[in-house]
């Protein structure tokens, strides 16, 4: 028997969200059991996307994070300023033990390197902070 991997999910992350990264949760909970999705964002925008699938409830999760990291913003300045974006609450999950694994969107137009860059300047500003 596998044992489950609990992955948070920025959900606000990427050019459609949250409806694809919702969409590929909730494919991902269909056809793997062992696996908990916590969709991390804005919890009343993401709920409502979640109205449209039929899913097994206890397998995913939302966390909300009240903040939002819009792409212009420097990616240090962001995860600094910003304590409950999505990105800074999902990395602090995996921090503390409530996770196993963070993702991203990887599908970005035109802004792949600012968001490398976020994830970068996450983990070294969280990873700081003991």
């Amino acid at each position: 028997m596998q044992e489950e991997v609990r992955v948070v999910l920025d959900a606000m992350g990427g050019d459609h969200a949250p409806e694809e990264m919702i969409k590929g949760a909730v494919e991902a909970v269909n056809e793997k059991i062992t696996s908990m999705f916590f969709l991390v964002g804005q919890e009343d925008v993401i709920s409502e996307e979640l109205e449209k699938y039929t899913y097994p409830k206890e397998r995913m999760e939302i966390v909300h994070a009240s903040e939002v990291i819009e792409t212009a913003e420097p990616p240090v300045m962001a995860i600094r300023k910003k304590k409950d974006s999505s990105i800074v609450v999902g990395m602090n999950m995996v921090k503390n033990g409530e996770a196993d694994a963070f993702c991203v969107s990887r599908k970005f137009r035109s802004h792949s390197c600012r968001w490398t860059g976020y994830r970068r300047a996450g983990s070294r500003e969280l990873k700081d902070r003991r």
